[in-house]
């Protein structure tokens, strides 16, 4: 069976008849559908993280041990020694010697292969972006009774583009990390060898350690682009929430000063402006309806409470 013939079987919510308005978005059918919404989200990332895990993980090893063969390559060619093609290929005796002055080597090939990186990296994760954007965007318009035009479905197409343009920019803090590795390895003293083992030892399993973060928030942004992006064009949804957030952690995010975590009835007009932290858990649902005439409810925004605390359960 289908993903969307099975989310159709097992969600809970219905569409009221007539459409969903601020007078029937209440009781057990508004749950409903925001707890269908929190799901939707989730299973979508989830979906996503088992596709694009594991590439991703060994493109970020394999990255590292680009970098260590560019840089012993150009030491290579520098000191008379012969050139490896693999790590498997490099001998100890070759490179044990110490360059205490020569850091910008390592540097530029640090550069050089973290620029190839980011391409790389967009390759691999930009299909799994592409296809949560789509997942949600049909699925949140089945729950609301939308039918989006061309217009808006090229629309999320150029959303969640950019998303993926961004994608590349993950490399970052891997960048940092082989550069404080190399500076650390000069100040002990460390020989060539030494500097590459300690690179491939250190390097690709704190990257690798960090790829379910990475993914969950990078496709946490595109689920949260399409929810948000289907709500406003539906015409319908007035207010969102945010709701699943285990905690209201200190310093995070704020909208017109209350914290973006569980927050409750922020104008779609808005949604732009409100921002999560990284390892945000919760989901953008909808928060009220214009009312049968088409007015505002003029709902008041709220601070939530995490649903991990004492406060909140």
């Amino acid at each position: 069976m289908s993903n969307k013939k099975l989310f159709l079987r097992y969600r809970k919510s219905a569409i009221p008849e007539g459409g969903w308005t601020h007078e029937n978005f209440v009781g057990e059918e508004a749950e409903d559908l925001r707890q269908d919404m929190l799901l939707m989200r989730r299973a979508a990332i989830l979906q996503g993280l088992r596709n694009v895990a594991p590439s991703l993980a060994k493109l970020m090893a394999e990255q590292v041990e680009a970098v260590v063969m560019s840089a012993l390559n150009s030491f290579s060619r520098l000191y008379g020694i012969s050139a490896s093609k693999t790590w498997a290929d490099v001998r100890k005796e070759d490179f044990d010697f110490q360059v205490p002055n020569e850091g910008g080597m390592w540097a530029d090939a640090i550069e050089a292969e973290m620029a190839r990186a980011g391409t790389a990296v967009t390759v691999v994760v930009g299909p799994s972006i592409h296809a949560v954007t789509g997942d949600v965007f049909g699925k949140v318009n089945l729950l609301l009774g939308a039918k989006p035009t061309r217009a808006q479905v090229n629309g999320m197409g150029v959303r969640s583009r950019s998303i993926v343009a961004k994608v590349g920019d993950i490399t970052e803090t891997t960048r940092t990390r082989l550069h404080a590795e190399v500076v650390r390895a000069l100040q002990e003293g460390d020989t060539v060898f030494a500097t590459a083992e300690r690179i491939r030892r250190r390097i690709p399993q704190i990257a690798t350690n960090r790829v379910p973060t990475i993914v969950r928030t990078e496709l946490g942004e595109a689920a949260d682009e399409a929810v948000g992006y289907s709500m406003e064009q539906s015409g319908t949804v007035a207010y969102f929430d945010v709701i699943g957030c285990e905690a209201i952690e200190p310093n995070i995010p704020t909208y017109k000063g209350i914290p973006t975590c569980n927050i409750t009835h922020v104008p779609m007009r808005d949604r732009n402006l409100v921002r999560f932290h990284i390892n945000h858990t919760g989901a953008i649902v909808a928060g009220g309806f214009f009312r049968e005439d088409g007015s505002d409810p003029n709902l008041q925004l709220r601070e939530g409470v995490g649903e991990g605390t004492p406060e909140g359960g």
